[in-house]
């Protein structure tokens, strides 16, 4: 069962991470796109918080995103231009 479509990728979803208290969600495609979501209340709803921007140079393919253990919030991708990005 689907409760909620998060829809403001305009390409195939590659990868998503929930931070460490569940309340931010990070998701990456294959454009090279980020989007940060967070918790829109009490209801379990969420909605889309920032979109980073996006790594000098012709878009690459991201294939992962991971939140840096801890809650400092950083975030890490990694993608076909072969590049790590914290």
């Amino acid at each position: 069962m689907c409760d909620q479509l998060l829809d403001h990728h305009g390409a195939t979803v590659c990868a998503l991470a929930l931070n460490a208290d569940g309340t931010r969600l990070a998701t990456c495609d294959h454009t090279g796109a980020v989007f940060l979501w967070a918790e829109a209340g009490h209801g379990g709803k969420w909605a889309r918080a920032a979109a980073l921007p996006a790594a000098a140079g012709p878009p690459a393919t991201l294939f992962d995103v991971a939140w840096a253990p801890g809650a400092d919030g950083r975030l890490a991708t990694c993608g076909a231009d072969d590049a790590l990005r914290v």
